[in-house]
């Protein structure tokens, strides 16, 4: 009896992980001061590269990144900003209503009573708490992943003798894996730091029990995807391989040829974009960008097209990203100054 390891580490992880690492993020800090019925409110942000240190200086390109977000919070605090070190710093005070600075909503209330004084403030910083949406959009978002990827092993192998049963098994059990790992990231995003281990445990077991890889080659795979070791990437490209073959039934097949496409990172970028030009999610989002660029003045429109490989990062984004709460890697750190006697 064959043991069955689909291609799901290897294809959705590289690409969850390119997507959220790498990247620059944004530091927020936000200090509040009650004043009575007023709550003063000053908010500090700079870019900074995900690999700066905390006492390293923000980086120089943060004026040109930020421009657009500092017109908003400009905006919203009716004032523009003190820019220094490359570090922009907003305050004024407000009653009752915070601010759509940081994007949310915000309140601050003060009431007075014969036995002495209590305030409330509460905010919801970004995102959205309307979960049944959220769960929606990241369903639609792996069921358009999923679509994507059949039809990228279909222009590959689609000629391929057993190429019926790959199709099957990943429009089946593939996509609803898929559904649960995203609902599983989901749920971690959710999480406090130090609780989030047990879900990647359990992430780690559910593709166990689904024969998806063993105990003993998952080390092996982790390190193939998270570092720039050859031999480490070498040995995953090979599992890859394997696992198509496995799936696809055909023992008598010329594997080298007919998995060429996935031999290496290079190989399969090239595949991947060279699909993804031709794709129906494509040719959507260049539908898209161009109704936009029709309604933006002439000098912010863009003379670039986006290009297709934003269509595998968008849909991996959208389907696996942790939580929708907080937008990439961007942090915040807020304080409270409360009088003590």
């Amino acid at each position: 009896m064959k043991t069955a390891q689909p291609t799901f580490v290897a294809i959705v992880f590289p690409a969850l992980l390119f997507c959220l690492s790498g990247c620059s993020h944004t530091e927020y800090e936000l200090e509040l001061t009650p004043a009575g019925a007023e709550l003063e409110r000053q908010l500090t942000y700079w870019e900074q590269g995900q690999t700066t240190g905390e006492n390293e200086k923000p980086s120089e390109s943060a004026e040109r990144v930020l421009t657009n977000e500092d017109k908003h919070i400009a905006q919203a605090y009716n004032s523009t900003a003190n820019v220094r070190d490359g570090r922009f710093k907003y305050a004024a005070t407000f009653t009752e209503r915070m601010p759509d600075d940081l994007g949310g909503h915000g309140s601050y209330r003060r009431w007075s009573t014969p036995l002495g004084t209590a305030a409330v403030y509460m905010e919801r910083i970004r995102g959205s708490d309307d979960l049944a949406t959220l769960l929606d959009k990241r369903r639609v978002a792996v069921n358009d992943l999923t679509d994507f990827i059949i039809e990228w092993f279909e222009a590959e192998l689609g000629r391929t003798q057993g190429f019926d049963n790959l199709r099957s098994f990943l429009d089946k059990q593939f996509r609803n894996d898929l559904q649960n790992l995203s609902i599983y990231l989901w749920q971690m995003g959710l999480e406090a730091e130090s609780e989030q281990f047990e879900f990647a445990f359990r992430i780690g077991q559910y593709l166990m029990e689904r024969q998806y890889v063993s105990l003993d080659e998952l080390p092996e795979l982790t390190r193939g995807l998270v570092t720039s070791n050859n031999d480490d990437s070498r040995k995953l490209f090979t599992h890859i391989q394997k696992l198509l073959i496995t799936r696809l039934g055909n023992e008598d097949l010329d594997t080298k040829n007919a998995t060429r496409f996935l031999s290496d990172s290079k190989q399969m970028e090239n595949s991947l974009n060279r699909h993804a030009t031709t794709s129906r999610l494509y040719r959507q989002l260049l539908k898209k960008w161009t109704a936009e660029q029709q309604n933006l003045p002439l000098d912010e429109t863009e003379s670039d097209e986006p290009e297709a490989s934003e269509v595998i990062g968008s849909l991996v984004f959208e389907a696996f990203y942790p939580h929708e709460f907080l937008f990439g890697y961007d942090h915040l750190t807020a304080k409270i100054n409360l009088p003590c006697k």
